[in-house]
């Protein structure tokens, strides 16, 4: 795992998460949506929680899932969930 999000969850956002359908961008302008939406984002790490701590792994996840994707286009985060330690085994 490589504290990324899955390849199918990625690959279902790029498509679904489109203009038109999450999001309007007219020049500086953004509309948003999916306003009314709510998520609950769970991310899986395969190390221990100290490692992601000191690296600011959760600051960038935070940015990039809550703010970048789901907030960008209008949705509420009710939750984030790091599970740690998750073995692929």
């Amino acid at each position: 795992m490589w504290t990324g999000m899955p390849a199918l969850m990625k690959g279902y956002i790029d498509r679904v998460f489109s203009p038109g359908f999450a999001y309007e961008k007219r020049g500086n302008n953004v509309r948003k949506l999916l306003k009314g939406k709510k998520v609950i984002i769970v991310n899986m790490f395969g190390q221990p929680n100290n490692m992601y701590l000191r690296g600011g792994i959760y600051d960038s996840m935070n940015s990039q899932n809550e703010r970048h994707i789901f907030e960008y286009c209008g949705m509420e985060v009710l939750l984030h969930y790091f599970l740690n330690d998750v073995s692929s085994d």
